[in-house]
């Protein structure tokens, strides 16, 4: 995983970008994760 910290000029907020390399597992791991994190889950 490679990361990127920004920051807003008084530092109040911050983001970090997390970003895995290419054919990396991690990357079939975030992948999985976008697919999960559209589902809707009804009773």
């Amino acid at each position: 995983m490679d990361a990127q910290v920004l920051f807003t000029e008084n530092r109040a907020q911050t983001l970090v970008v997390m970003i895995a390399r290419p054919g990396t597992e991690s990357q079939g791991k975030l992948e999985l994760l976008s697919v999960i994190g559209q589902q809707q889950l009804t009773p």
